[in-house]
């Protein structure tokens, strides 16, 4: 087994290699845009995202990799401040989590920075308030696209991180997330800036709530964390 020393080179080798590959495909895809090989340039900036996805994942990990004490917590909440996640209820009580990210349908890489994020955001939602514990429920996903780019083309509803998202919220919000009491729906929407909003909406408030997402601003809903009564 490597040492501790050989463990954390080894993830800095990692890094740097990838961080090689973004420069080496950022040149590719501006030459290719530049002469107007706008397919070129579409395969190198998604194998830019992809690397960049990677190197993240990796990156987070070095901080811990030093053994320094509470180096974990200190990687979370900069990570939670940077990605900025929302947590808390809408004026008519719904709990909502609001992401600053679409959801794409990932074919390669690791949806784990997800997971790790909105954990540590609704750990810290839920630390001074008991877990809800609902059933009988709609997640419902609403994707907004940014106005400024009307054609960009909408994205899949089913994706491995619309799942990890499930998983996530359904250990601090739900009783059980089985199919008979709890169900999914999905939805793309206009607004000022790309963001997934996730409302937790009790089955017998469904038709109240298609009514209420027409009345959402195109900056999205101001939440308060206090929905308790």
């Amino acid at each position: 087994m490597k040492n501790k020393k050989d463990y954390f080179l080894t993830k800095l080798d990692s890094v740097e290699r990838r961080a090689k590959s973004i420069i080496a495909d950022t040149q590719t895809a501006r030459q290719a845009y530049d002469s107007y090989e706008t397919d070129i340039a579409n395969e190198y900036a998604m194998r830019i995202e992809d690397t960049a996805e990677r190197l993240t994942l990796t990156a987070r990990e070095l901080p811990v990799c030093t053994w320094k004490v509470g180096a974990k917590e200190e990687v979370e909440n900069q990570y939670n401040e940077i990605i900025n996640i929302k947590i808390g209820f809408t004026q008519t009580g719904l709990l909502a989590v609001i992401m600053p990210l679409l959801l794409p349908k990932k074919e390669r890489g690791s949806a784990e920075y997800i997971r790790q994020n909105l954990n540590t955001a609704l750990s810290k939602f839920f630390t001074d308030k008991p877990y809800l514990k609902m059933r009988d429920v709609f997640i419902v996903y609403r994707h907004v696209y940014d106005e400024r780019f009307p054609e960009r083309k909408k994205r899949d509803h089913d994706n491995i991180e619309i799942n990890m998202v499930s998983d996530c919220i359904a250990t601090f919000v739900l009783e059980d997330d089985a199919p008979e009491l709890c169900n999914h729906c999905y939805m793309s929407a206009i607004g000022n800036e790309e963001r997934t909003e996730v409302y937790i909406v009790p089955k017998a408030e469904i038709r109240e709530w298609f009514d209420f997402e027409k009345t959402i601003p195109k900056e999205g809903v101001k939440l308060s964390s206090n929905g308790y009564g």
